[in-house]
């Protein structure tokens, strides 16, 4: 019997190691085994629904993330954009919450996670082992910063937030939080390297929110998922639209040293927002990168088109008022579901990763790869999270 569990415990943590680029769409890959990365997500996707393919059941989130792609697909086709990028995602992110439904149904959820943290451990510490001694190997991204082994140094927050989530979870039932201390140092060193400021801001905040979370009762009932997309929403507001930042022009320019335009951002929103206004209801649908360079900006003489640099600003421009309702049917079933463990350590920090992720798309964004929905997933399912791990 005890040999059987032992063998089960290593399937599934090796399944979690190689399945984990379904999660996390990482330049290493292609550098290590010189395979595109999305025909190892392909092959990844196709075998963990072999894998989970007599066990599906179509829950409440999936049906809302069908909602969410079928309006941009209609978007896509309206204006004659190719289909096929889209319906990659699409399948990509699918794959992510019934596979993650599946293991939690199957109680072999934390050996898979387990496999998953191996995964980015593996990949972050090469990462760090090239910023450390070979910091231009990789060249040099459009903005001047340096390309890294991971990602590029400004999409870092999204795999270290969720990287630090899931060493949480692995150690849910672990006193010592020495683990999770030694990985957070680890990130925060590496985004020193690459430095990105909205990165560092959120990936501090998720510490900090993850610290304060497990000492004070207060501050759970403070980090529920509705304040952290409220107080976004007051952000977006305050400086997207508003221009609230231009208050704090000392610190901006003379402590981060950036410019008042947030290195020209506040010039991409305005395009963005004109484009929004141009097609408010069904945007301009999605392209092959899946963001869409249509808001022209000038620079030094010239118009140069960039995408939007915010996350709702994003999904407007891709999907208008409808995709944005979408998405807000997608926090709304996230919210009702969660409620049932409000309270909880585990649910207040997801809900400060959910926030910081959400924080860092303020300046920045990407809409369909995992890492940006990924706690949103794990929100869903943190009853269930919380029940395998007391058993």
């Amino acid at each position: 019997m005890y040999k059987i569990r032992i063998k089960k415990f290593d399937l599934y943590l090796i399944l979690g190691f190689l399945l984990s680029p379904i999660f996390f769409d990482i330049d290493a890959v292609e550098f290590l085994l010189g395979i595109k990365m999305e025909s190892l997500v392909i092959v990844c996707c196709i075998v963990a629904w072999i894998i989970m393919i007599r066990s599906i059941t179509i829950n409440s989130l999936m049906g809302a993330y069908i909602i969410y792609f079928g309006i941009l697909t209609l978007s896509t086709l309206l204006n004659g954009n190719e289909i096929t990028a889209l319906a990659f995602y699409a399948i990509r992110l699918m794959t992510c919450v019934m596979l993650i439904q599946y293991l939690l149904d199957t109680v072999h959820f934390s050996e898979y996670i387990r496999g998953m943290r191996l995964f980015l451990t593996v990949i972050i510490g090469i990462s760090i082992w090239y910023q450390i001694f070979d910091q231009n190997h990789f060249g040099f991204t459009l903005s001047g910063n340096n390309n890294n082994f991971l990602v590029s140094d400004n999409y870092l927050g999204y795999y270290y937030i969720p990287f630090l989530l899931i060493t949480y979870i692995c150690e849910i039932n672990n006193k010592s939080r020495k683990s999770i201390m030694i990985c957070s140092v680890a990130c925060i060193f590496s985004l020193i390297r690459g430095w990105s400021v909205s990165c560092m801001l959120s990936l501090s905040m998720f510490i900090i929110g993850m610290f304060f979370v497990e000492k004070s009762a207060t501050i759970r009932k403070i980090c529920t998922f509705s304040s952290a997309i409220m107080i976004n929403a007051l952000i977006f507001i305050l400086i997207i639209i508003l221009r609230f930042h231009t208050y704090f022009e000392w610190f901006i320019t003379g402590v981060l040293h950036k410019s008042i335009t947030l290195s020209y951002r506040t010039l991409i929103w305005d395009a963005a927002i004109k484009n929004i206004l141009s097609k408010p209801i069904v945007g301009y649908g999605t392209c092959r990168g899946q963001l869409m360079l249509i808001n022209s900006v000038q620079i030094h003489g010239r118009n140069i088109l960039y995408f939007s640099h915010n996350y709702l600003l994003e999904n407007m421009i891709q999907g208008g008022i409808l995709v944005t309702l979408a998405l807000g049917l997608v926090y709304f079933i996230t919210y009702k579901k969660s409620s049932e463990c409000k309270g909880t350590i585990l649910y207040s920090i997801i809900s400060c990763a959910i926030f910081s992720g959400l924080f860092m798309g303020q300046s920045g964004c990407v809409l369909f790869h995992p890492t940006v929905h990924f706690e949103i997933v794990l929100l869903y399912y943190c009853k269930k999270i919380i029940e395998t791990y007391k058993a």
